[in-house]
C-alpha cells in the first residue's frame, strides 16, 4: 500500500487515493491497466485529472515492462550469441 501512497504523492492527485481503494483498485499493476471508463466509474469526473492519472499509468506500464525485460535478460545464458 505504501507504493500506492506514493505513486498518488507524485501525480499529486492524493485526493483520488481513497476512492481508488474503495474501489478495489489497490495494486499498481492494476492501476498501470486503468481505463478512461474506468476512472469515470470510480468517480474521476475532471477531464484533466483523468488524463493526467492515464499519463502516470502509461510511464508506469513502461517501467514495470523495462523491469521485466531486464530480469529476462538477467536470465539468458551468455553462449546464446555462439554462430552468429
Amino acid at each position: 500500500m505504501e507504493e500506492l501512497h506514493t505513486w498518488f504523492q507524485e501525480t499529486k492527485l492524493t485526493q483520488y487515493e481513497e476512492m481508488f481503494l474503495e474501489n478495489g483498485y489497490d495494486d499498481l499493476e492494476v492501476i498501470a491497466a486503468i481505463t478512461d471508463d474506468e476512472l469515470r466509474e470510480i468517480g474521476v469526473n475532471l477531464p484533466g485529472h483523468r488524463k493526467k492519472i492515464l499519463l502516470k499509468a502509461s510511464s508506469l506500464r513502461k517501467k514495470m515492462k523495462l523491469d521485466d525485460v531486464g530480469e529476462d535478460a538477467k536470465q539468458v545464458p551468455s553462449n546464446t550469441n555462439k554462430g552468429l
